[in-house]
């Protein structure tokens, strides 16, 4: 009797570590093995500036240290100079969603964007869209995207959670594009104004796989006041 509990007990021990060691392997193996944001100017007198920062974990948020930050611009002078309005992309890199019973010090369940874009251009607005931010349709990781437009409160634009859907219908449709969102509602920034645009990838489940690109981007036209 004494040797079968002594083999049950082995036994339990080693589907624990396997089961455990299963659950890590599997969520962190969850990335995003690219990580790009693009600016793509529609027209040659959307002036503009770009600032981002990109926080990989709870500890990069708290910190307040980005894990990787980004600069661009595109101004009346370089369209004078002769500069077509192409700015490079902002290429983070690889990402990744980890989550771990073993080792939780290790666990990263929250990627988060900050993306200001102010307008450059003293006699027209700025139009804005965005196009390709990554969701899931099973909401493996939760998608929120808010904008502050100047000096209005922040509010938030799309939200796939589901306690808190926000225009979830009005811009997701798994059937077109399960994995990627698009807010094609063009943000008029107001001469010398900045608009904040937050997106927050929250995880959701300890024990679903999932592979994503994140390329998501900017659209930016003048419009006239």
């Amino acid at each position: 009797m004494k040797k079968r509990i002594i083999l049950y007990s082995i036994l339990l021990g080693i589907l624990t570590v396997t089961f455990g060691l299963g659950i890590y392997g599997l969520i962190s193996a969850t990335r995003y093995k690219n990580n790009n944001v693009s600016f793509v100017v529609n027209n040659n007198q959307a002036y503009f500036s770009a600032i981002g920062q990109y926080y990989c974990g709870e500890n990069a948020i708290l910190s307040g240290v980005p894990n990787s930050s980004y600069e661009a611009r595109y101004t009346q002078a370089d369209y004078y100079n002769g500069a077509n309005g192409t700015v490079d992309a902002w290429q983070i890199g690889a990402s990744e969603f980890i989550y771990s019973d073993i080792e939780p010090e290790t666990n990263v369940s929250t990627l988060k964007y900050v993306i200001k874009i102010k307008n450059e251009n003293s006699e027209r607005n700025l139009s804005v869209k965005l196009n390709g931010v990554a969701v899931n349709q099973y909401n493996y990781f939760i998608t929120n995207i808010k904008y502050q437009n100047g000096d209005n409160s922040e509010t938030t634009v799309f939200s796939n959670d589901p306690e808190n859907l926000v225009n979830y219908n009005l811009y997701f449709n798994p059937t077109i594009s399960p994995n990627k969102v698009d807010i094609p509602t063009e943000e008029v920034v107001q001469r010398g104004d900045t608009l904040t645009v937050t997106i927050t990838l929250t995880l959701n489940t300890k024990t679903k796989a999932f592979n994503l690109e994140n390329n998501f981007g900017f659209v930016l036209d003048s419009v006239a006041i």
